[in-house]
């Protein structure tokens, strides 16, 4: 695990030697006092090249980790939503691949209940989704976040916003807005947009204006920002639709991988 928290070219080094697929057999049937370091140091992998965290995929990291977000550890749950929030970080296949798993519904319940260092890694995951839209706008990304929005997300969200650490509020502001922005892409010549209603209810709109008065002036802007391009004009007809995806709503699991190329449906 220190050899793969170098970095680099030592990470692609330890994925060369073929060393993964004897790492991943750890994770599912070597005592804990292997299996945690073994998880360390596949997500200390993930952090490297997008070829390393491929062969980290190929290996079957996303079959086993699932266990570990259940851990009685709290640094345990922390390294496998770290390891995690690194693969939303990375290709576009490679967060589908992500997407593909009931891995998020999870991620996104332990941001609502766990201890708050749990939490952030959970939030940096569900941020980067969010994020992958706004570098790359469209009905598939939009899609991927619809799936986190309907796996419950808004609320851990909203309630990421009180943090004491600016951040980790600034983060889950731009979540909030790269989130609000998938909305407007969902709906985009169908009605409104579907976020705006639901994200008020969870008391989202109340919590950005209460930060309008934030001492840190990067996330004083970037709520204004959110505020005037979403909920300037929400006193509008909201017909509070929830786009779908045809035979049903958006997915988690093996399902979630065909989905790239299913139109849309409202």
């Amino acid at each position: 695990s220190h050899v793969a928290e170098a970095g680099g070219d030592a990470a692609d080094g330890v994925v060369s030697v073929g060393c993964l697929p004897r790492l991943v057999h750890h994770l599912e049937h070597a005592p804990p006092s292997v299996q945690v370091p073994a998880l360390r140091a596949l997500a200390n992998l993930l952090t490297g090249s997008d070829g390393a965290t491929g062969a980290v995929l190929e290996a079957g990291f996303l079959r086993v980790v699932g266990k570990f977000l259940c851990s009685e550890r709290s640094r345990t749950r922390k390294e496998a939503c770290w390891a995690l929030s690194n693969i939303a970080a990375g290709t576009a296949a490679q967060i589908d691949q992500l997407m593909a798993t009931p891995l998020l519904p999870e991620v996104i319940g332990l941001m609502g209940r766990d201890e708050f260092e749990v939490k952030k890694e959970c939030l940096w995951t569900v941020a980067n989704i969010c994020h992958a839209y706004s570098s790359h706008p469209g009905p598939h990304t939009a899609y991927r976040v619809g799936a986190l929005v309907q796996a419950g997300l808004l609320e851990p969200l909203v309630r990421m916003l009180d943090a004491n650490d600016p951040k980790v509020i600034e983060l889950a502001v731009d979540a909030c807005g790269h989130l609000l922005g998938a909305g407007e892409e969902l709906a985009r010549g169908k009605g409104s947009n579907p976020f705006v209603t639901q994200f008020d209810t969870v008391g989202g709109v109340d919590k950005l204006e209460e930060l309008q008065t934030h001492p840190n002036e990067t996330v004083y802007n970037k709520t204004v920002k959110i505020l005037d391009d979403f909920f300037v004009a929400e006193e509008a007809e909201d017909e509070n639709l929830m786009p779908h995806q045809s035979g049903g709503g958006f997915l988690f699991g093996a399902a979630a991988a065909e989905t790239p190329a299913t139109p849309f449906v409202f």
